[in-house]
């Protein structure tokens, strides 16, 4: 055994000790230093999902207005095609009527003939 000076016993402990600390911290570190890489990794994985998505909604919110706008769209043809069937059952009823009321003065106008006739038959029976 050697003969040491007062303390230096106590300065090898402090600096054992001292080295004990530093590689506890820097296990600590290290073993922190990968949680966070780790952290990193699943936030960016998890910002990456995230945007995946929501460029999926924003594809599915497009196509969701699009169908919207042609169903708009065939609504708007539909109401005027159905506009247009009126407007012809319209016309079709207004020359009807039309043809009807042309029969109708021509059937007055042979009514009237008739009599006519028939009230100058006897005249003419009469002045022979």
């Amino acid at each position: 055994a050697r003969i040491q000076p007062v303390g230096v016993q106590d300065l090898q402990d402090q600096l054992d000790i001292a080295n004990d600390v530093r590689a506890t911290l820097c296990s600590d570190i290290a073993r922190l230093t990968e949680d966070l890489v780790q952290a990193k990794m699943m936030a960016a994985q998890e910002q990456t999902e995230r945007e995946v998505l929501q460029h999926k909604l924003l594809r599915t919110e497009t196509k969701h207005r699009s169908v919207a706008l042609r169903m708009t769209k065939l609504e708007v043809q539909l109401v005027e095609s159905q506009d247009s069937y009126a407007e012809n059952d319209e016309l079709k009823a207004g020359a009807f009527m039309e043809a009807m009321q042309l029969q109708e003065r021509k059937i007055q106008q042979l009514e009237e003939q008739l009599r006519d006739a028939q009230a100058g038959a006897p005249k003419a029976k009469g002045k022979k």
